[in-house]
């Protein structure tokens, strides 16, 4: 167990460097894989959309892919949980996480756009979308683990004591 303290001071460390790290470097690459995967995903749908640079547009809006919608801030969230969380293949399961995200933020844009004059609202719903993306696939990691959280360490000792005795 860790102390929640202790806890989140590893998170917010490492929630804070990616984070940074993501915002200060160009990810311009990234940004037009979740571009043209966007626009792939509406003309799939049915709907017309076209790309110029990492400007995608459809239905008379034109949506900006920015950092933030390429997956890299949910990444430096879910990164940060496992950073502070106490397991192995820490590493493992931030680079399998990735994808998702992407996969997620591309999704959360095609529906943005596929909403019409709502856009706004779609966006922000979205977004809250994406929290629960990245909690569930830490609930899932956690449970995959079998991780116990939160505690000052008094519970464990009691339960490995009475491992021992059995």
């Amino acid at each position: 167990m860790v102390r929640f303290d202790e806890f989140f001071a590893v998170f917010l460390a490492s929630f804070s460097v990616l984070y940074v790290f993501f915002h200060v470097v160009d990810l311009l690459l990234l940004k037009e894989v979740v571009a043209r995967a966007s626009v792939l995903a509406l003309n799939a749908l049915g709907q017309s959309a076209s790309l110029s640079g990492v400007v995608v547009q459809s239905a008379g809006l034109s949506f900006a892919v920015v950092t933030s919608c390429t997956g890299a801030v949910s990444f430096s969230i879910f990164a940060g949980l496992i950073a502070a969380t106490p397991m192995k293949n820490k590493a493992v399961y931030a680079v399998m996480a990735f994808p998702v995200f992407m996969l997620e933020n591309v999704a959360r844009i095609t529906l943005t756009l596929m909403s019409g004059q709502s856009y706004q609202l779609m966006h922000n719903a979205a977004w809250m979308l994406s929290v629960l993306v990245v909690l569930s696939l830490y609930m899932t990691v956690i449970g995959v683990e079998r991780v116990r959280l939160w505690g000052d360490g008094r519970s464990l000792k009691k339960e490995r004591k009475h491992k021992r005795k059995r």
